[in-house]
């Protein structure tokens, strides 16, 4: 809890930093601007706000850690480690809605030239088809061993495991017990390729051509690896979780630490990816190149974004485009499908849960 805080705190804090060079907190700013001595105060201002809830989340965290567990009990303890992680989220929100008030009054309009390219931009998945059917594999295979070793399977086996590490849940050795990690596995998978997908073919371009636009390709192709990673993660999370009735030990294994620990890591690897790039791939694009005709913003209208966070705008097609405070895409929520693929993966988890519920 304490590293996923600290983690969060450091991002905040050079968040402002990652973005596009004349978006600052969400507003369209001429160039220059975040250099200029008021954005440094507007910046260093944000910066103290979300270190202070950061630091008062932190300490709310490490006092339930430390606390005895008997002495609090088990729903005080749940309760205050949420209520760690909501007071620094919230916290970052009001900093970043402060901030972007005092940026307002000199934003800009954006770019006014249109660009279209002569050729259609790339649009091939990395990898192929081949390499977004691996993780499918990895669950297909674990689904054949299950078959073929059925009758190992002991007719009650542990489905949950408390804070302490011990089954507080049991299933009965059924298609729906059994089966039920594999299939949440499929749909959870194949909800991130319909995301890639959309990535690569809906997501709104800012640049046509030049340098800007082949970092731009270069920056979704890498979010689409991202997810595509993901993937192969799951695959393998759900797949050993299928695998543990064969087990049937009543204590939780050792493997879920790994992944926990793996977890971690692939979350710090594609941040500072990510931060490498910058958002849209700005950071990796010649200062001779941001001269010589980079647009100023998004070629969005700041009043279709909605606290500088919710794009609305029913009148560009688009389904994803680039966040304006944050690394990677957000949706157009006036788009009916924009709704649809937000809650869909929701439902695949209530429906998959449901259906495969033991009776």
């Amino acid at each position: 809890m304490t590293a996923i805080l600290v983690g969060c705190a450091v991002m905040f804090h050079f968040l402002p930093r990652l973005q596009r060079p004349t978006l600052f907190f969400a507003v369209t700013v001429p160039p220059g601007y975040r250099d200029a001595p008021e954005a440094r105060r507007i910046l260093a201002q944000y910066r103290r706000r979300n270190a202070a809830t950061s630091l008062a989340a932190l300490a709310l965290a490490l006092f339930a850690s430390f606390a005895e567990r008997e002495a609090l009990g088990p729903a005080v303890h749940m309760w205050m480690a949420t209520a760690a992680v909501l007071l620094q989220l919230l916290g970052a929100l009001g900093a970043f809605l402060a901030a972007r008030h005092r940026v307002l009054p000199d934003s800009t309009p954006p770019s006014p030239v249109r660009e279209a390219a002569l050729a259609p931009r790339p649009r091939k998945w990395p990898g192929g088809w081949i390499a977004q059917l691996g993780p499918f594999l990895i669950l297909a295979a674990v689904a054949g061993y299950l078959v073929l070793h059925w009758d190992q399977i002991p007719d009650r086996f542990p489905t949950h495991w408390g804070a302490g590490g011990v089954a507080d849940r049991w299933g009965e050795r059924s298609f729906r017990s059994v089966y039920a990690p594999l299939i949440l596995g499929a749909a959870q998978c194949a909800m991130l390729i319909l995301i890639a997908f959309g990535t690569l073919r809906w997501s709104r371009s800012v640049s046509a051509s030049g340098a800007q636009a082949e970092r731009e390709w270069a920056f979704r192709r890498l979010i689409v690896l991202i997810l595509l990673g993901t993937e192969y993660f799951l695959a393998l999370l759900f797949g050993f979780i299928a695998l543990l009735p064969l087990r049937a030990s009543a204590h939780l294994p050792g493997g879920f630490l790994a992944f926990m620990a793996l977890e971690l890591v692939l979350v710090v690897l594609v941040i500072v990816f990510l931060a490498r790039m910058g958002q849209g791939g700005t950071r990796q694009v010649p200062a001779t190149a941001e001269a010589g005709g980079a647009p100023v913003g998004d070629k969005t209208l700041d009043r279709y974004w909605k606290l500088g966070i919710f794009y609305v705008n029913p009148s560009d097609p688009a389904i994803f485009v680039e966040k304006r405070f944050g690394l990677g895409y957000t949706l157009n929520f006036a788009r009916p499908l924009s709704w649809l693929l937000l809650l869909l993966p929701i439902a695949i988890s209530v429906v998959t849960i449901v259906a495969t519920r033991p009776r």
